[in-house]
């Protein structure tokens, strides 16, 4: 049986109980003591050569890895300071676990003499940097953290007016998350705080002669946070003394970004907490920034509530436009993917085979879309959402912006779950959706210096219940308590509605609530004048609701939300003969036809054309998405009155065919 990576990390370490080793020394270790897993692990052709498995290796062991190596063995332990990261095995965990501090002011010093650190990967701009030091602060310290555009500014104090305003990324920690909800209401009703604000300005390089301008930077515009950094991916010998010196004075901390080994990235100057958050200065810079308001506002919410609402919402988008622009296979790879989905829509489009230019928060006109990829006589439009749903006419104030351009452009829409779907986007996915194509792309690659990334992100989708369907969702648990209402809520509107005078007769059709078969409605059926207990089903009509789709085979029909629906039921001794009657065939006609030609969000579908198999029982259907049936209502009455107008819609249309008059008396009189 296979060793996993937590079984090795632990194994290796009590084989060697007096050495200390970097993640890269344990992955070489791994390769030596772990032929069978490594030559499994080296069949996949991205990881071909020694080098490209110890990379690979050395990125599997840290972070959540590590972690769980710990928790199931106190045995191992890693010192943190000074970096690189060590791994070892303590034999007496219970008497300590790290260097005592003389130890560690000696091993801190000495490596502050020897400090001389060049830019890891000067290729990196700084706005690539961004959702790197977003993923070390999310993983590393537990942070929610909010990129600041400065683009989304409104800049209502002229030029110049917002010089050294923004900071570069900004974050809140929540201090309550393991506390006990008697002491959270206390904090929450009190004049104490739960949550920490962390803001960071990023550089590529510190060099004498930038350090005071980069430095300064920083306090203006972070040191309204509880914490404040001035992050670099680098730094030159003769500098550190001088960033020693400008924390003292001000408290702002150096933090350094490790480019080619993210979880060996390190704090190397703690800041100087502040108790209070400048509420003044935080007000100043929400004023004039559409991104810092959002944080904000997310902060205000979990201060009040205790939840967090999509905080990696914000990380998603520019983790995966990082990648996007630093792989622009991947990018052509996805884009020719969208495009194949909609190739036989009115909106397809051709992808391009040059470059395209990826961004995030391109201001259309004081709204901003998450995402925007870019070339020549095109532009797609992306649309992110994680569990959040999307704010009213978000989609058509893009449309509105791209209107008045004359631009060329789709609207992308990525959520969690089918049931996010609304405003019409030209192309809907879901994240478990783009973590396959992803997936698949690895899969048929080679390797590249960033494979490890894509891979971290894919881990990201995966921890955050974005990835493929696991047997219990996160969406499902985390919907749990509201959707096990929904039956009886249902139920007890049908009982509420099923008094109203319907437009069929009530002396043709005798109707009663139907609540079986995965569905619940109203089912109206022919009076049999032989036999009042047994009407007929010539046809059938059925409004109402259908909450499983497996008896009716119609499951995927439901795999974007719930539906509302109409259906006719057909008696089974007609099963055999009615598909060839030109009746029903000119009703299938004229009731597509007619909703074709409604205003509404009625659907038609021909179930038993479309379907394989199909249920012979139910032939056609009109369709209505559940979410929109209660869109904007709050009460009972409202729904109520609601359910009634859209259901008398889809009897009308089907009633008033020609051809649905003519298949009833064929049901009849056959």
């Amino acid at each position: 049986m296979n060793k996993t990576r937590v079984e090795m990390i632990i194994e290796t370490l009590r084989a060697n109980p007096n050495r200390k080793f970097t993640a890269r020394e344990l992955a070489a270790e791994f390769i030596e003591r772990y032929p069978a897993e490594m030559a499994e692990k080296q069949s996949n052709p991205r990881y071909d050569t020694k080098e490209k498995l110890l990379t690979q290796l050395a990125a599997e062991i840290g972070g959540e890895r590590t972690e769980a190596a710990k928790s199931r063995c106190p045995n191992v332990v890693t010192q943190d300071k000074p970096r690189p990261r060590l791994y070892y095995w303590d034999a007496n965990p219970e008497k300590t676990t790290a260097l005592d501090e003389a130890e560690l002011s000696t091993a801190e010093n000495e490596a502050v003499e020897e400090l001389d650190l060049p830019a890891l990967t000067p290729s990196y701009s700084e706005q690539e940097l961004y959702p790197l030091l977003i993923e070390f602060l999310h993983k590393e310290y537990g942070l929610y953290c909010q990129r600041i555009d400065e683009k989304t500014s409104k800049n209502s104090h002229g030029n110049g007016g917002n010089h050294w305003l923004h900071p570069d990324v900004v974050a809140l920690e929540p201090l309550d998350q393991y506390w006990d909800a008697v002491v959270k209401d206390c904090v929450r009703h009190g004049n104490d705080s739960s949550v920490r604000l962390w803001s960071f300005e990023v550089k590529k390089q510190l060099t004498k002669g930038n350090v005071r301008q980069c430095f300064f930077q920083a306090v203006s515009n972070s040191t309204w946070a509880s914490f404040g950094y001035l992050v670099a991916t680098g730094l030159n010998n003769d500098v550190e003394a001088e960033l020693q010196m400008l924390a003292s004075l001000h408290g702002i901390g150096v933090l350094l970004l490790n480019t080619d080994s993210l979880f060996d990235s390190q704090i190397l100057i703690p800041a100087r907490e502040r108790t209070n958050i400048d509420w003044q200065s935080v007000n100043r810079i929400v004023s004039e920034n559409t991104d810092f308001h959002r944080f904000v506002e997310q902060v205000g919410i979990y201060s009040q509530t205790g939840r967090l609402s999509d905080p990696v919402e914000n990380f998603i988008t520019e983790a995966f436009a990082w990648l996007l622009r630093k792989d622009p296979d991947l990018g052509r790879y996805l884009v020719n993917q969208f495009a194949e989905r909609l190739i036989n829509s009115s909106k397809k489009f051709t992808p391009t085979n040059d470059g395209i230019v990826w961004s995030t928060q391109t201001n259309y006109g004081g709204v901003f879309p998450d995402m925007e990829a870019k070339w020549p006589g095109m532009t797609l439009v992306f649309e992110h959402k994680v569990w959040s749903e999307l704010h009213g006419n978000q989609l058509n104030n893009y449309r509105d912006f791209h209107a008045n351009t004359g631009n060329d452009y789709r609207l992308i829409l990525i959520t969690g779950h089918y049931s996010q779907h609304g405003q019409n986007p030209d192309l809907a996915l879901c994240w478990h959706e783009v973590y396959v194509l992803i997936k698949n792309y690895l899969d048929s690659s080679q390797t590249t210096e960033i494979t490890w990334l894509i891979q971290d992100f894919l881990e990201l989708l995966k921890t955050e219940g974005l990835g493929p369907a696991a047997p219990i969702s996160h969406t499902a648990i985390y919907h749990y308590q509201e959707a096990i209402t929904l039956r009886p809520r249902l139920e007890a509107l049908m009982a509420r509605v099923f008094k109203h005078k319907w437009s069929l007769s009530a002396e043709i059709y005798q109707s009663a609530i139907k609540n079986k078969e995965g569905v619940l409605g109203i089912q109206f059926a022919r009076r049999n004048p032989e036999n009042n207990d047994h009407p007929l089903w010539a046809p059938g009509i059925f409004i109402g609701f259908c909450l499983d789709g497996w008896d009716h085979r119609i499951e995927s029909r439901l795999k974007d939300g719930l539906k509302m629906c109409l259906n006719i039921s057909i008696s089974e001794n007609h099963h055999d003969a009615y598909p060839a009657w030109s009746e029903y065939k000119e009703l299938v006609k004229e009731l597509a036809d007619k909703v074709s030609k409604h205003s509404g969000n009625w659907a038609f579908y021909n179930h038993r054309a479309e379907a394989s198999p199909f249920n012979p029982w139910h032939p056609l259907y009109l369709e209505y998405p559940m979410l929109e049936v209660f869109k904007g209502t709050e009460t009972t009455e409202q729904q109520e009155q609601r359910f009634i107008e859209i259901a008398e819609e889809a009897l009308v249309m089907l009633t008033n065919c020609e051809a649905f008059a003519a298949f009833e008396c064929k049901l009849v009189s056959a």
